[in-house]
């Protein structure tokens, strides 16, 4: 059978669509009544939506052996899990549908043991197909962060980076005060901004990603949502 949300060929019987996550049973058939309904009421966040959105919140969970967060939508709702590998020499990712991390989606593969020019990642779905790579530049990154984006070819196809030079090489050689500037990172495709990580002042990490400015997919969700990860992991490293 097919997924009717991205078209992809699906086992009988799976609960999930290995492509895009999509929860299977989450399209049944509705009658014309049903549907006549949703069309005037507010619908609620269906876990197979969880890549069609444009915002996306990033909840560090303290208190746990492994690197742990939780990304919500906007209204506080858990869509997935994201679980990092803490003693390795490739601390792999895993991207989980719910905190009981069975159902795994997306992994986010560490490509070198020995990171120092670039730290490379790749992006692959539960079907082991490579979705998308990252690549931070770790000379440039000193002064200020900066990711480079790439198609599953290997393709640089836009960027990430703190959103003001001053900003960044304020806050790194500012003594406190530079501890208190937080910096957000811009994120463009083909030149084109198209959302923003924008760190939030709390105690805690709390981060939010914001796609709004790309209605038309350019990145791709899964994709975007790594992105995320990466950036608010390799930024708690870089503020130690």
């Amino acid at each position: 059978m097919k997924c009717p949300r991205c078209g992809n060929d699906v086992k009988e019987g799976a609960k999930f669509c290995q492509k895009c996550g999509g929860v299977m049973s989450d399209f049944g058939a509705q009658t014309e009544t049903a549907a006549s309904t949703a069309a005037h009421s507010v619908p609620a966040q269906s876990s197979g939506d969880r890549f069609d959105l444009n915002k996306y919140l990033f909840n560090k969970k303290y208190m746990k052996v492994r690197d742990t967060f939780e990304v919500c939508d906007e209204a506080g709702n858990a869509l997935m899990y994201i679980q990092r590998v803490t003693f390795a020499l490739k601390r792999h990712t895993y991207i989980y549908t719910d905190s009981t991390l069975q159902n795994k989606i997306l992994t986010i593969l560490q490509d070198k043991t020995f990171m120092f020019l670039t730290m490379d990642f790749t992006l692959v779905g539960a079907d082991e197909n490579v979705i998308a790579k990252f690549r931070k530049r770790n000379m440039i990154s000193i002064l200020r962060q900066t990711w480079d984006i790439l198609s599953a070819d290997g393709t640089v196809i836009g960027q990430a980076l703190e959103d003001s030079w001053f900003k960044s090489i304020f806050r790194r050689f500012g003594g406190i005060f530079g501890e208190f500037l937080k910096t957000d990172f811009i994120i463009s495709i083909g030149g084109r901004v198209i959302g923003k990580f924008i760190r939030r002042w709390t105690i805690l990490d709390k981060h939010v990603l914001d796609i709004t400015d790309d209605p038309q997919h350019t990145l791709d969700r899964r994709a975007a949502v790594a992105l995320g990860f990466l950036i608010d992991a390799c930024e708690m490293r870089s503020r130690g």
